[in-house]
């Protein structure tokens, strides 16, 4: 959410992205851990995204509330340039695809 917010926030100012900082903080952490299960998995290219998205999301947290133009402006090329809305969605729909197979069945029941 925060990379949507950011890739499609408009305008000519200065921008209050209190929310999106905060939230940013928030992810900080937890993509730092992925990232570092991702290289111990040997998914270099997971690794890869969420370094990309650690950056991103390091500017997002660490800048002024109300974010200059210049700032968002940056921030939205970073985030097409590397693609990484597309990236992280596909990701996400691997994640729970994978975590739907790994999930136990319910046995199946027979009749006698």
């Amino acid at each position: 959410m925060v990379l949507t917010e950011i890739a499609h926030r408009n305008g000519g100012a200065s921008s209050d992205i209190s929310a999106e900082r905060a939230t940013a903080a928030d992810l900080v952490a937890d993509n730092r851990l992925y990232r570092q299960a991702a290289v111990r998995n040997g998914d270099a290219a997971v690794a890869a995204v969420l370094e990309d998205l650690e950056r991103v999301l390091v500017e997002i947290a660490s800048s002024p509330s109300p974010a200059s133009h210049d700032d968002l402006a940056r921030w939205r090329e970073q985030i097409q340039t590397k693609g990484l809305l597309f990236k992280v969605t596909v990701m996400g729909s691997r994640v729970r695809e994978r975590h739907q197979d790994a999930s136990p069945q319910p046995a199946a029941k027979t009749s006698t």
